[in-house]
């Protein structure tokens, strides 16, 4: 089996640390860690002996992180002619979509980012 190597900010959020505590951790030389390029990368074992707990293997590529909610709501406005209606719920569904879309953008962003490294 190939030695898993984590990325510091893999490392960062499995710990619930700050990035640049764990960029100290190893340039102090309290977490060993193997530099590649510009990048450290650091040991699943190493990991283990730094936190001297068991750490779970990371989730596999194939099994999504992201989360999903949806959020239903009516609304009742009294004395509101029906164009007016109907242009503030064109308004609210079109803002609705527009993040949406921004959200998927930058989860696929984090996604394909996070494959590549």
């Amino acid at each position: 089996m190939p030695e898993v190597l984590y990325s510091v900010d893999q490392v960062a959020e499995r710990l619930g640390l700050h990035v640049r505590t764990v960029r100290n951790y190893v340039r102090d030389g309290k977490l060993p860690a193997v530099r590649i390029g510009k990048q450290y990368r650091i040991a699943h074992d190493d990991l283990e002996a730094f936190t001297g707990r068991p750490v779970p293997p990371p989730l596999s590529d194939s099994t999504s992180t992201m989360r999903h909610s949806e959020v239903s709501s009516i609304i009742e406005i009294d004395a509101v002619d029906p164009h007016t209606a109907y242009r503030l719920s064109t308004l609210l569904t079109r803002r609705w979509h527009i993040a949406t879309r921004a959200r998927h953008c930058a989860w696929t962003r984090s996604t394909t980012s996070s494959a590549v490294a």
